[in-house]
């Protein structure tokens, strides 16, 4: 009898403690799920970046064919690899041109010594010490390998600069790989997936979640057409101006400021080292054109054309638009360009939400 009243008493108590128990065990699934999954968590933000930005082309190519969705799928990523790797492999064959020619100019100014810029000496007071040091350094056979030397000594030897470059191109490389897989089954499925997202969504949090699931995705679009369309147009620009001012192979450094220009006020890091490479030559009038049509594009693209575009699609005043991008890539690097915007939309239908609710608040008492 008295083994019946304890098997009674443990019987309710573990009843009772039955809800608490499941939401433990989900939450240690969770935990243990991110932590598997935490080196690939970028990867996955960076496949919904890339599928809610190239969804309506992926809707267009599946109208337009008639296979299985799988294919559909299949020919989306294709493209979507396409319009990423073909910049990058053009890129890549600009720098290795460039590396080429660096590389012979750096043989003949070691052979024969690479004398000072004309405009050094002409400096007021420090012109001729400048010179004459340069002359020590570099202007006498073979200065230019010393210096490359006691540069390497410093900062390590060339062959563990070599190591860790090809590692980083290898994991970038298979980040990519592992990003467009991950985008081949958010094709092929996202139908699916956003009904569920938005079944859970409705339930959990029923009466806001529309809005959210609506300023998410306006938000991420605003911010690709914001930054990386704004990015390339700004490099353009200064490509057109790098060409006028006689920037031997200028696709490069356009290039390369179209690429610094999608992260805000990052262009002038390419236009300022090409301005100081024209005044370092003494064409004093080609730097000072890069540099005015350089800061000019900045303003007008980082204070008109970018909260125009984001702001306007995602109701966002310009600072929100300012610090979610800026506090976006502090906190998560590149990705978080596009994810702090749409974080700062969410805030903000939850600030706004607020701010109603305390206004009929006082209208009421």
């Amino acid at each position: 009898m008295i083994w019946l009243k304890i098997q009674l008493i443990i019987t309710m108590n573990n009843k009772c403690h039955l809800p608490l128990i499941n939401t433990l065990f989900i939450t240690a699934i969770l935990i243990a799920t991110t932590f598997i999954l935490k080196s690939f968590l970028i990867t996955f933000a960076w496949a919904g970046i890339l599928g809610i930005t190239t969804w309506p082309l992926h809707l267009k190519v599946s109208k337009a064919i008639h296979f299985k969705p799988a294919i559909g799928a299949l020919i989306s990523t294709l493209l979507v690899a396409m319009l990423i790797g073909l910049p990058l492999v053009w890129l890549g064959i600009l720098i290795g041109a460039q590396l080429s020619e660096s590389a012979k100019f750096m043989i003949n100014a070691n052979q024969s010594g690479l004398p000072p810029p004309g405009w050094l000496q002409t400096l007021p007071f420090i012109g001729k010490d400048l010179s004459n040091n340069w002359n020590d350094v570099l202007g006498h056979a073979n200065g230019v390998a010393s210096a490359m030397h006691s540069y390497a000594s410093k900062m390590g030897s060339f062959s563990q600069l070599l190591e860790q470059t090809s590692f980083q191109i290898l994991h970038r490389t298979l980040n990519l790989v592992f990003t467009l897989l991950t985008l081949f089954f958010l094709f092929r499925d996202g139908a699916s997936l956003a009904r569920i997202i938005n079944g859970f969504g409705n339930l959990w949090v029923p009466d806001h979640w529309q809005a959210y699931a609506a300023s998410v995705p306006a938000a991420i679009r605003a911010t690709v057409n914001g930054l990386v369309f704004v990015g390339l147009g700004e490099g353009l620009i200064l490509g057109i101006a790098y060409a006028i001012t006689g920037i031997k192979n200028p696709a490069l450094p356009g290039i390369l400021t179209g690429l610094a220009a999608i992260i805000p006020f990052g262009a002038p890091i390419i236009f300022c080292l090409v301005a100081i490479f024209l005044f370092a030559k003494g064409q004093i009038i080609g730097g000072t054109i890069i540099m005015a049509v350089g800061w000019a594009t900045l303003f007008i693209a980082d204070h008109i054309i970018r909260p125009w575009l984001i702001g306007g699609a995602t109701k966002l005043h310009f600072l929100a638009v300012l610090f979610g991008l800026l506090g976006g890539v502090e906190a998560l690097g590149l990705v978080g360009l596009f994810i702090g915007p749409a974080v700062m939309a969410v805030f903000s239908i939850l600030w706004n939400d607020a701010v109603t609710h305390l206004k009929l608040m006082a209208q009421e008492n």
